[in-house]
């Protein structure tokens, strides 16, 4: 009697412990697989978005210079446009005057 209370016990508990313990353990190893992988993807596009950040902020810079040196020029030949109005209403009244 007391070897078919073992054996119950172990095959009708001990297995079915011993199975599920079992699974848990390959489900848990393939979670942190999962994980892991999931971890170094969004790392990798991290690192990928701060270097084009920095990317855009060297173009807007660059952007920036080229505007500042573009206005400068405008207004020195803008600076330039009345004298030379003038120069050419002088050479206008000379030749016809």
């Amino acid at each position: 009697m007391e070897k078919t209370m073992l054996y119950r016990f172990r095959h009708r508990i001990l297995v079915p412990v011993a199975l599920l313990w079992l699974v848990l353990s390959v489900a848990s190893g393939a979670e942190w697989i999962i994980i892991w992988s999931r971890l170094s993807r969004n790392i990798n596009q991290s690192a990928e978005a701060v270097r084009l950040g920095e990317s855009l902020d060297q173009l807007f810079s660059a952007l920036q210079d080229a505007e500042t040196y573009a206005v400068r020029d405008l207004e020195e030949h803008l600076a330039a446009f009345p004298t030379l109005v003038h120069t050419i209403e002088e050479q206008t009244v000379l030749e016809h005057g």
